[in-house]
């Protein structure tokens, strides 16, 4: 490819349609753009007459009149044709450029594969001034591989990157590569028009890159006309996709494409017909008519396909996006190196500055490591010891991306061969990809974080090579394993051998994984349970007739106590005896061996109690810090010094200094998974597999009442009540301030948690994540069952003590952040979920 000249000319389209007002002001930035050689085409796409007249006569650009609206794609097709530039750019009229966007682009295309080149796109709005780099903003667009669903993201990693997409609003195209892809695909319209180019050029070897430096400002939804949420965005976003996928998926991905939209289509069909009130009625119009369009102009969208294949060959385009978005932690155990070893490793990995690869060194507490701002994806885990677990648990465990590589610090791994092997999982099942065959392979394997979910993570006795051998045979035993021949680092291949016992313990740990991974909400009766509890209740009370393990003696007399207490109408005892049923299902259907783990539970019960400060406390963390410091402060008073603080994305500068600089381990997740992280991402079973724990959330704090042997009581409730999984505080409701809107709502609500007394002081009760300990073996979260301590064991929730008159900046941070569809009680408004309980509770 020739070299390019110094300003080569750029054509820029812009579309009018009914916009003026937002056309002048594009135009009167583009005037101002620091680069000397472009033209600016403007198509009007059937606007009013006026406007027609208007831009007729404007002296510095090329005029295009289209007498009707030929959307998006029919009028850059007809901009195109006036265009005389070596570079064509696609430009809202909404939307406004820096100056120097196509100087900062133009350095982009030195790379002659780059064939498109976007930027970020600020929103500009009456909240948002325009040309303020300050607003939010949405970067690229990532494709779903299996159901063509484009989302755009509203982050990036600051440094430029291929991507599957960036967005149409603005984007720089080179012109030699349009005459060989082809341009703009006339039956689009609107919608999916540059996703169906950016795939062309992806199957011809170019690629699309994204500059973060590269900005506008863009008035979103403006020069389309319709909102989000109306027919024609509906109907063409449904109809387009299929066009999409239809011509550039692949033949297996597009199998499962047409089930999984022929499936949304028909059931859009049946609710269109069936109810027409709905709510979602104009959404399910739009599907059901998208879909029948589909259908009669299948022919002619097929026949599109087959003159792209004979035109760019047969499409690898759903591993080519796969391959873009998906990233990979890369963990190496540093935990027995030295500064001089890691300084080392930091500089060979310091070359590859893909910000997909994420590379997480694991070290000991003392030892003095330093990265600089100039290593993004280097990360930095202090190990403080504090688990009987492999360092590699607690780099998987913090690794931003689902899949991990785990690799030996001596044989650095090569990111092309990951990357390869990695796109190789795409249409299969693995949870584990190894590299080599079934006699010998490497050390290095891909885990999936949900497989490492499930196995619980690298054992702390066995080395790299020992935990390989273990992990690949339990992909083997549950078909998740999957064979890269390739040897990603150099070392010398290991023989697959694994002894008789080793076997014979993997098959009995498949089991009790196997069930615990189908255990909740993943089960029938946990989605029978989310939904209808009292069916729930049904089920698990015929589940209990059958169990072996309750004695005859013991289901006669149940049975006898809730036939009483129906007859004599006291609900709350048959309650408590439904709710003994219950527990008796959930401790006799928990996977394993029960006698082995009442053993180790009853020995670690009397462990504790001689010595309390060995237990490890999960602190689940976001945007708060007050309440923080008070809870960490009763720990460290009560000798608990096992502090593990899971940060759910925490970016409040206070929040984030403190985790910075405590002397507890900290686990950042990079992301929000939720109140249930400890259980969902696997935490637990990885790090605390058979013995005691607390979770808690920074905001409860035990009263000053609180006695000192509060975790002794815990544990002798435990003792007594072996059948519950966990133990928290119950929290006070007789002090709240009247200054607090939900006071009685809150009192309302919590009062049902003070009533089924078992012993004094000790309540039947669900508990969340308020602060509980909890026995060993639990792996799950449930809410039940569980059980409260009652005066003087009792804590505050702080948020209930708030004064709305004086909101902290922390709280406005939080509030603002939060996810409302876990946060509970911190707003001045009850939530509707709440509000509907509330009045079925006071309706009986």
């Amino acid at each position: 490819m020739k070299k390019l000249p110094h300003y080569p000319r750029m054509s820029i389209v812009v579309l009018n349609w009914n916009g003026l007002d937002d056309t002048k002001i594009c135009l009167e930035h583009l005037r101002k753009l620091d680069y000397p050689n472009y033209e600016i085409i403007v198509v009007d796409n059937g606007s009013r007459a006026e406007q027609k007249k208007y831009l007729s006569k404007v002296k510095d650009i090329v005029y295009v009149d289209n007498p009707t609206n030929r959307g998006f794609t029919g009028g850059h097709i007809d901009g195109f044709a006036k265009a005389s530039g070596e570079f064509v750019v696609l430009l809202n009229n909404d939307a406004v450029m820096q100056k120097d966007y196509l100087k900062l682009a133009l350095k982009s295309f030195d790379d002659p594969k780059v064939a498109a080149v976007g930027g970020r796109s600020y929103f500009w709005n009456d909240d948002q001034p325009i040309l303020d780099t300050s607003n939010s903003f949405y970067a690229y667009q990532e494709i779903n591989v299996r159901t063509g669903e484009a989302f755009m993201l509203s982050t990036d990693y600051g440094v430029p990157q291929v991507v599957n997409n960036v967005s149409g609003s603005a984007v720089v195209i080179r012109r030699s590569i349009i005459d060989e892809v082809g341009y703009l695909y006339d039956r689009f319209f609107a919608y999916f028009e540059e996703t169906d180019l950016f795939a062309r050029i992806k199957r011809a070897g170019y690629t699309v890159l994204y500059d973060p430096q590269l900005h506008i400002w863009h008035r979103n939804g403006a020069s389309s006309g319709a909102s989000s949420g109306s027919h024609f965005f509906y109907y063409q976003i449904f109809r387009n996709r299929f066009i999409f996928a239809m011509r550039n998926f692949e033949t297996k991905s597009l199998v499962r494409f047409w089930y999984i939209y022929c499936r949304i289509g028909f059931s859009s069909l049946l609710r269109w017909w069936l109810r027409p009130g709905s709510a979602n009625k104009v959404m399910n119009r739009a599907y059901a008519k998208a879909a029948i369009y589909n259908v009669v102009h299948l022919p002619l969208t097929y026949a599109s396909r087959l003159r792209l294949r004979m035109h760019l060959g047969k499409s690898r385009y759903n591993h080519i996006i796969y391959q873009e978005q998906t990233g990979l932690s890369v963990v190496y155990d540093c935990s027995e190196h030295t500064a001089t070893q890691i300084k080392a490793l930091q500089e060979h990995l310091a070359t590859d500055t893909n910000p997909l690869h994420e590379y997480i060194l694991v070290t000991r507490e003392e030892m003095p490591i330093e990265f600089s701002s100039s290593q993004p994806n280097l990360r930095h885990v202090i190990d403080r010891g504090y688990f009987n677990a492999s360092p590699y648990n607690l780099g998987c465990l913090a690794a931003r991306f689902d899949w991990m590589a785990l690799c030996d610090t001596k044989y650095p791994a090569k990111p092309d061969v990951l990357r390869q092997a990695l796109a190789s999982t795409m249409n299969s099942a693995a949870g584990i990809v190894a590299f080599g065959d079934e006699t010998q392979c490497s050390p290095t394997v891909l885990i999936h974080k949900q497989f490492f979910t499930f196995v619980g993570g690298v054992e702390q006795k066995n080395a790299l090579v020992d935990s390989s051998l273990a992990l690949m045979r339990y992909a083997k035993r549950s078909k998740r394993l999957s064979w890269f021949r390739g040897n990603p680092d150099d070392h010398k291949p290991i023989e697959l051998r694994i002894s008789k016992q080793q076997s014979r313990a993997i098959d009995i740990r498949l089991k009790i994984d196997g069930s615990i991974a189908r255990d909740g909400q993943l089960s029938l009766f946990g989605r029978i349970k989310a939904k209808y509890y009292r069916i729930y209740q049904f089920t698990s009370l015929i589940r209990w007739l059958f169990l072996r393990n309750v004695s005859l003696y013991l289901k006669a007399a149940r049975i006898k106590n809730l036939v009483l207490f129906t007859v004599t109408l006291r609900r709350h005892k048959l309650a408590l005896e439904l709710k003994h049923i219950r527990n008796e299902v959930i401790l006799n259907t928990t996977p394993g061996d029960l006698g082995r783990q009442k053993k180790i539970t009853e020995r670690r019960i009397k462990e504790l109690l001689k010595d309390p400060s060995d237990i490890t406390v999960f602190i689940i963390c976001r945007d708060r810090v007050n309440d923080l410091r008070l809870l960490v402060r009763w720990l460290e008073q009560n000798g608990l010094h096992k502090i593990t603080f899971i940060d759910n994305d925490s970016v409040y500068p206070p929040l984030v200094d403190y985790l910075h600089k405590t002397p507890y381990q900290v686990i950042k997740l990079y992301r929000n998974v939720g109140h249930t992280s400890p259980w969902g991402l696997g935490l637990v079973r990885a790090l605390v597999p058979e013995d005691f724990y607390i979770v808690s959330d920074p905001d409860v704090i035990p009263t000053k009442d609180c006695p000192k042997d509060v975790l002794k009581h815990f544990l002798d409730v435990h003792k007594q009540y072996f059948m519950y999984l966990k133990v928290g505080f119950g929290l006070r409701i007789d002090d709240l301030p009247d200054h607090y809107r939900l006071k009685q709502s809150v009192i309302e609500w919590e009062s049902q948690f003070w009533k089924q007394e078992l012993a004094p002081g000790v309540y039947e009760a669900g508990v969340d994540t308020t602060f509980a300990l909890y026995k060993p073996f639990t792996y799950t979260y449930k809410l039940h069952p569980s059980l409260r301590t009652g005066a003087p064991y009792v804590a505050r929730h702080m948020p209930w003590y708030m004064d709305p008159e004086k909101i902290s900046e922390e709280e406005r941070h939080y509030r603002f952040r939060a996810d409302h569809n876990v946060s509970s009680w911190n707003a001045d408004e009850l939530e509707d979920r709440y509000e509907k309980e509330l009045n079925k509770k006071r309706k009986d």
